[in-house]
C-alpha cells in the first residue's frame, strides 16, 4: 500500500475514534438515566434492545474498523479485521431495515449504506479500480449523504420539542459527519479512486534513423567528407 493510501487510512482512523466518542457520549443519558426520549427522536430503534443491540454492535464494528485502519501492512489479519468490520455494518444496516419498517425515510438510508458497505467489500476483494467502480460508488455514497441529510432534518422538525438538547445534536451530527468522511475515505485508499495518467508517447527509432545518426557523427567528426555524407545521406532516405 502507498504512503499516500496509508495517510488516507490514519486520517480515517482518526475520524472513527472522534466518531465513536461521540457516539458513546451521545448514548450515556440513555443508559444512565434512562433518557430515552433523548434518542428516540434520531430514529435508534423502537425498544430499549434495540438500542442496546444497535449500540453494543456499532461499537464493535467501528473498534474493528479503527484496529485495520492503524495496520499498515498488508497481511491477512488486516483483511479479516476489515471484513468483519464492515460485515458488522451491513448486517446492523438489515436488522435496522426490519426493525425500522414503520419509518420508510430511514429504512431508505439503511439499503443505501449496505449498498456502500458492499461497494467497499468488493473494491476490496477485488481491486477493481476503474472509471465505472469509481463513478459507481460515489454515486451510492453521494446518494447515502443526500438521503441522511434529509431524513435528519425532518427529524429535527418533527421531533424539536422533545430534543431541545445542543449538545446531544452536536455529538449525534458529529459522529455521522466523521463516520461518512473516515468510509468514503477508506473506500478511496482501497481502491475507490481512479488516477487519470497521461499517456506517455514512447518514440522508437528504427535503422534507418540509427543509420542516419551514426552518419552524422562520422560527418561531425572529420571521417568523410560533405559530399560523402550527402550522398550516403540521399541513398539511406531513398530505401524508405
Amino acid at each position: 500500500m502507498s504512503a499516500k493510501n496509508n495517510k488516507k487510512l490514519i486520517l480515517s482512523g482518526v475520524l472513527l475514534i472522534v466518531s465513536i466518542v461521540c457516539y458513546f457520549l451521545y448514548y450515556i443519558p440513555f443508559f444512565v438515566h434512562g433518557n430515552y426520549w433523548w434518542i428516540l427522536g434520531h430514529g435508534f430503534g423502537s425498544s430499549f434492545g434495540n438500542n442496546i443491540i444497535i449500540f453494543v454492535f456499532t461499537i464493535i464494528a467501528t473498534i474493528v474498523l479503527i484496529t485495520y485502519c492503524f495496520m499498515f501492512s498488508k497481511t491477512k489479519l488486516s483483511g479479516i479485521a476489515y471484513c468483519i468490520s464492515l460485515g458488522i455494518f451491513a448486517l446492523l444496516s438489515g436488522y435496522l431495515c426490519i426493525s425500522d419498517i414503520d419509518r420508510p425515510l430511514f429504512i431508505l438510508t439503511q439499503p443505501l449504506f449496505l449498498a456502500v458497505i458492499v461497494i467497499m467489500l468488493i473494491v476490496k476483494a477485488t481491486r477493481a479500480s476503474n472509471k465505472g467502480v469509481f463513478i459507481v460508488g460515489t454515486v451510492f455514497f453521494s446518494a447515502y449523504a443526500a438521503t441522511e441529510i434529509v431524513y435528519e432534518m425532518f427529524n429535527l422538525i418533527d421531533w424539536y420539542p422533545l430534543i431541545g438538547n445542543l449538545l446531544s445534536n452536536i455529538l449525534f451530527y458529529t459522529y455521522l459527519i466523521t463516520r461518512f468522511i473516515a468510509f468514503y475515505n477508506i473506500w478511496l485508499a482501497e481502491g475507490g479512486s481512479i488516477s487519470f495518467n497521461k499517456k506517455i508517447t514512447t518514440v522508437v527509432k528504427t535503422s534507418f534513423e540509427d543509420n542516419l545518426v551514426s552518419l552524422k557523427q562520422l560527418f561531425d567528426s572529420g571521417t568523410i567528407t560533405e559530399q560523402e555524407y550527402n550522398n550516403k545521406k540521399n541513398q539511406i532516405l531513398n530505401k524508405l
